[in-house]
């Protein structure tokens, strides 16, 4: 009889205990969820934090969106480029941050547009500054007449 008592009582503590895990999840959130969700109520300090749980490509990710949203200061631009130069949507990104290179030093602004041609008249100005300033006149005065017959200047 206290075999039987004694095996019921073993049966039963596992089975108890399974239905108490269930109650808990069982894989909490990445932190790169938290961090997205975020990111979407433009929470980006938050987000940034988050993500940099998750790993360096995680953190990455946010610092790329903000930036593609035009959120970002000229060194944190130049930064993020001279890293990941082989990410997807970099021309959308460098389109939305001419605006913020426009305050930028000049040595700052001609990095940035290297190899790159401006996409707005802001940028487009900043760039023919910052080469005024160096001395390249001539390269100024084209990136200035080609701005003038290729962008649309009224959206600038």
């Amino acid at each position: 009889m206290l075999r039987l008592l004694a095996m019921v009582l073993i049966c039963a503590i596992p089975l108890g205990a399974a239905s108490a895990a269930s109650d808990v999840p069982r894989i909490a959130p990445r932190p790169l969820a938290s961090a997205l969700e975020a990111m979407g109520a433009g929470r980006w300090e938050v987000a940034a934090r988050l993500a940099a749980r998750d790993g360096p490509a995680a953190a990455d990710l946010v610092e790329w969106y903000r930036l593609r949203a035009g959120l970002g200061a000229p060194d944190e631009i130049l930064g993020f480029l001279r890293r990941n130069d082989h990410w997807p949507g970099l021309d959308l990104l460098r389109r939305n941050s001419e605006a913020a290179m426009a305050g930028a030093d000049f040595d700052t602004v001609l990095a940035f547009y290297d190899g790159y041609v401006p996409q707005t008249g802001t940028g487009a100005l900043s760039a023919a500054r910052a080469r005024l300033a160096r001395g390249r006149q001539g390269e100024a005065e084209a990136g200035i007449v080609m701005a003038w017959r290729t962008l649309d200047l009224t959206a600038a």
